[in-house]
């Protein structure tokens, strides 16, 4: 099984794309964060899966626990957050602003196979952890052949 993001047609490619293009930005200008192209926070992703379940990990630095939302439906995890901008002394004079903030929200496709009841989630050093069990029925077991 594969998650791929709700709403889009090649991921792979879009991916490729946009790392290309985040290199060659990042040679000309220095780095600069993941954001999409609207301007918001695009998180980096990991998606595992093994026997038992999928496992979503999400870099979200800098949001807070409360300011972070989770939806399931219709077989489509939505994961939606909030980073607010830093606030500093009204004297300071800022030069250089680089850290992204704002609202994000990315929807993932899973199989209908995942036990929604028991889905799970936890955030620790701005990293939300999603797991998502297989149901009993969808796990791979070896079936004796008898003579």
């Amino acid at each position: 099984m594969f998650v791929i993001p709700a709403g889009r047609r090649s991921p792979r490619l879009e991916v490729a794309g946009f790392n290309r293009l985040n290199r060659m930005m990042g040679e000309a200008f220095g780095n600069l964060p993941a954001v999409s192209g609207n301007g918001s926070l695009l998180p980096a992703t990991d998606i595992v899966e093994d026997e038992t379940a999928l496992t979503l990990t999400l870099e979200l630095p800098g949001v807070r626990l409360e300011d972070v939302k989770l939806s399931f439906e219709n077989d489509t995890l939505a994961v939606a957050a909030t980073k607010e901008r830093a606030t500093g002394d009204e004297t300071e004079q800022r030069t250089r602003f680089e850290r992204t903030f704002g609202k994000f929200e990315r929807r993932f496709s899973v199989p209908n196979t995942i036990e929604s009841e028991k889905i799970e989630a936890s955030m620790k050093d701005g990293v939300l952890t999603v797991v998502l069990p297989k149901s009993e029925r969808s796990r791979s077991r070896q079936i004796e052949v008898k003579g």
